[in-house]
């Protein structure tokens, strides 16, 4: 039986160009194409390194992990951080505009984490 065949990755968004959110700090990956790029290659390189070295790949494969997971809590901690001082930090009034926009920004992001 033939590989199913492989689905390119979404383009980025042209040079210039960001998200909804991204200019705010709340929109876009959380771990960049960089990142992603360069902890998939690590992880490539310890499952091809198994039969070699099979202790050495696995423990290759736990720090990248734990490198993964770490991003992901700091990149959280801060869009939460940006997003809470987007309407806590109001007069104690805050714009109903100001809240919508907060609410839509709380939403987006928990249907990101909720796709992973």
């Amino acid at each position: 039986m033939p590989p199913a065949p492989r689905t390119a990755a979404p383009a980025p968004p042209p040079a210039g160009r960001t998200g909804p959110h991204e200019a705010d700090g709340t929109g876009g990956p959380l771990v960049p194409r960089g990142a992603q790029d360069a902890l998939s290659l690590r992880m490539q390189q310890a499952v091809t390194d198994f039969v070699e070295s099979p202790r050495r790949a696995v423990e290759e494969a736990d720090s990248t992990f734990d490198e993964i997971v770490s991003g992901l809590t700091e990149a959280l901690a801060e869009r939460r951080r940006v997003l809470r001082a987007s309407w806590q930090e109001q007069d104690t009034e805050a714009q109903t505009e100001e809240l919508r926009i907060a609410l839509q920004r709380y939403r987006d992001l928990s249907e990101q984490l909720l796709r992973i």
